[in-house]
């Protein structure tokens, strides 16, 4: 199935908005309009911290992945991180969100990216299970852990 995909804009700051706040409310993650705003604008205006991909358009977007740069010793260079994935739940289970990954997988690779990583939810084998269909691995001997600076 073809999915319409596209790298996001600033044009699309307030589709993206509501969106992730879908998302945030899927994944109990507190957040508010301002907050999500003032978060995607610069990754949206600074292609140094990485890319959204929409799916869809501004009229029907049906979707969202958002990849941030970094650099690993470990992986051997610049790494990304898939800091969000989400699909509205009507458009779930047609390939929508391997499409997106696929797409943002690619416009990593061509710029270099050595590795990528994701994080999912203990309580999501099914998604677990679906992103080791596709070629990543866990990493159970580590914890992903948080800190939070301001």
């Amino acid at each position: 199935m073809h999915h319409a995909i596209s790298r996001a804009g600033l044009e699309d700051l307030d589709v993206l908005a509501d969106l992730a706040g879908k998302y945030h409310a899927f994944e109990g993650i507190p957040s508010s309009r301002e907050a999500r705003v003032a978060a995607l604008g610069p990754l949206l205006a600074d292609d140094s911290l990485g890319a959204i991909f929409l799916s869809g358009d501004r009229d029907r977007a049906t979707g969202y992945i958002a990849v941030c740069l970094g650099y690993s010793i470990e992986f051997g260079g610049r790494d990304a991180f898939v800091d969000e994935l989400f699909v509205e739940a009507g458009c779930r289970g047609r390939g929508l969100g391997r499409a997106l990954l696929e797409h943002a997988a690619g416009f990593l690779k061509g710029k270099g990216i050595a590795a990528v990583t994701l994080e999912v939810a203990h309580a999501n084998p099914r998604g677990a299970d679906f992103y080791e269909k596709i070629g990543f691995v866990k990493r159970e001997q580590y914890f992903l852990m948080s800190r939070k600076l301001r």
